[in-house]
């Protein structure tokens, strides 16, 4: 299966914290295809006062269903010191599940396509660099939804 996933990171080593995630990712059997650049981005629908965030995004290719993906992404998140003491608090690495082939999936533990994809700069900017003519969910390529975007949280682009 073909899935793309959004990582991020605003606490610690950021850069490291998102070269340990793939890592992981691939000694769990989850092959990298393709990856855009970093971005540095401002915190986005925080509450408190959190330092920048550094994101990225990745297409992949796995053998396990959505579900088998997101238990794989969580254990990652633990193994590298996630804690979740309050909704959009800060994080050592977050991966998000973003679309997963042409997959619609409506339950309290996995949404796909993840909610709000569009609406975020953290988000869309990198996919875009990696998939600009993939569908969302809403009929618009990924490009498009950038184009409604104007970037003002993205701080900086590391390519890498």
């Amino acid at each position: 299966m073909h899935a793309y996933l959004a990582l991020g990171s605003n606490m610690g080593n950021r850069l490291d914290n998102i070269n340990a995630a793939i890592s992981l990712l691939e000694k769990n059997r989850i092959k990298i295809i393709k990856h855009s650049s970093v971005y540095e981005t401002l915190p986005a629908e925080v509450i408190d006062v959190q330092e920048n965030y550094l994101n990225m995004a990745i297409h992949v290719t796995f053998d396990k269903g959505p579900f088998a993906l997101l238990d794989d992404c969580r254990r990652i998140e633990i193994l590298l010191g996630r804690k979740r003491p309050y909704f959009h608090s800060p994080r050592i690495i977050d991966i998000d599940i973003l679309v997963v082939e042409n997959i619609l999936i409506s339950t309290n533990v996995l949404e796909l396509p993840h909610p709000g994809i569009e609406n975020r700069e953290f988000v869309i900017w990198p996919l875009n660099e990696i998939a600009g003519n993939l569908r969302l969910a809403s009929g618009k390529t990924v490009s498009k939804a950038k184009n409604n975007l104007n970037g003002n949280g993205i701080v900086s682009v590391w390519k890498i």
